[in-house]
């Protein structure tokens, strides 16, 4: 994986019913990465065959401050640090006094997967 040398190749595995291939790639980083192959019988390698591809960012939490009940800004939301256990500060002083809304979202993409509000009161 990402060295066209195959300083440390992993061996792939046939499955002999679908005539199919796969390696344990492990946990591989967001961007871009390019797996390279080759067929190795007696100590003959054959010729290198490469394909690039791209590793996504998986979902994220999102998160805004919102007038009580009102509707959130699309151009407001703001990401949590982490995914399972995220988490978030705000300033409540940069807030007017009252009851606010605090709208958090699970996003992947342009799609909003989850939506959770809780009610809470700046003095």
């Amino acid at each position: 994986m990402d060295d066209p040398s195959f300083g440390s190749p992993i061996q792939a595995t046939l499955d002999g019913a679908s005539s199919t291939w796969s390696a344990p790639l492990g946990e591989l980083a967001r961007g871009e990465h390019t797996m390279y192959a080759r067929a190795v019988r007696d100590g003959t390698s054959s010729e290198v065959a490469s394909s690039t591809f791209t590793v996504a960012s998986p979902a994220t939490v999102q998160w805004q401050i919102v007038a009580r009940n009102g509707p959130t800004d699309p151009a407001a939301w703001q990401t949590a640090s982490g995914f399972e256990s995220w988490s978030f500060g705000f300033d409540t002083a940069a807030y007017s006094r009252g009851t606010h809304t605090i709208v958090t979202r699970v996003v992947h993409g342009d799609v909003d997967l989850a939506r959770k509000t809780a009610s809470v009161k700046f003095n």
